[in-house]
């Protein structure tokens, strides 16, 4: 099977988009329109910034972890980016470190450039060795960019790299959300892609070897039904919000 990161062209897909986690391969967005301009401007329909998405998607990832018992170790950020979550990944789960990936060298470049420890490093896919190291795998909005042919191959390299008991966050944007729709086609990066619905995102995690351990929906009103939030948690098992979350852990046998 091909690497699902070789042959990249000039201009190739993103490795992440929805909620401000990573961005796309910035070379290929005219400087006039930043690749956080296209995301505000599709985001502007919930009310809401990327920053309220990337803390959601936290809060969520943060009281499953902690339902599972999971215990702190380095964590795989699939699908960096430029690293402009990196620093509340870090905060908000008390990792040891982290390694951030993603095949645009320019999104890598900005990602080094902003990052202030040295428990954080950020390389080239290609660049990080198959070993298994890492206690958690974190990932949002990537692999909707993926052909659908290099999907597998991706979710193998993660789970490749795990610990055994590792887990693996994966984060998608609902297609069965017709808000999701609507927003991935206000957003030139996201029009043209092909989102996975959480059934599909299980079965491919399952057929690269994981365990499903939960999935969890969120993100169900905008900023004008905001009184309804307190429901979501409880709505969780409903697979209608805009994201999901698919937690998946890699067996210890």
């Amino acid at each position: 099977m091909e690497l699902w990161y070789g042959r990249l062209a000039h201009g190739a897909r993103p490795l992440s988009s929805q909620g401000g986690q990573g961005g796309p391969d910035l070379s290929a967005i005219a400087p006039e329109e930043s690749y956080g301009r296209q995301l505000e401007h599709g985001l502007r329909l919930s009310g809401e910034s990327r920053e309220f998405f990337l803390e959601g998607r936290l809060d969520c990832l943060v009281n499953q972890l902690e339902r599972v018992g999971y215990q702190r170790g380095a964590v795989l950020d699939f699908g960096c980016g430029d690293g402009s979550s990196t620093s509340r990944i870090l905060d908000r789960l008390g990792v040891q470190g982290l390694v951030g990936v993603d095949h645009s060298e320019e999104a890598l470049m900005q990602a080094r450039l902003g990052s202030d420890g040295d428990s954080v490093e950020f390389r080239l896919p290609g660049e990080l060795a198959s070993e298994a190291r890492f206690s958690l795998a974190y990932s949002n909005g990537v692999f909707h960019h993926l052909e659908p042919g290099k999907r597998l191959s991706a979710a193998r390299y993660v789970f490749e790299r795990l610990l055994p008991g590792g887990l693996f966050a994966f984060f998608e944007n609902n297609p069965w959300n017709p808000g999701t729709r609507w927003v991935m086609a206000r957003i030139p990066f996201d029009r043209g892609t092909t989102p996975l619905s959480p059934p599909t995102a299980r079965g491919l995690l399952r057929a690269a070897g994981f365990e499903i351990v939960s999935a969890t929906s969120l993100f169900f009103f905008p900023r004008q039904l905001s009184w309804f939030r307190p429901l979501e948690r409880a709505l969780g098992v409903v697979p209608l919000g805009a994201q999901y979350l698919v937690l998946a852990r890699k067996p210890n046998g």
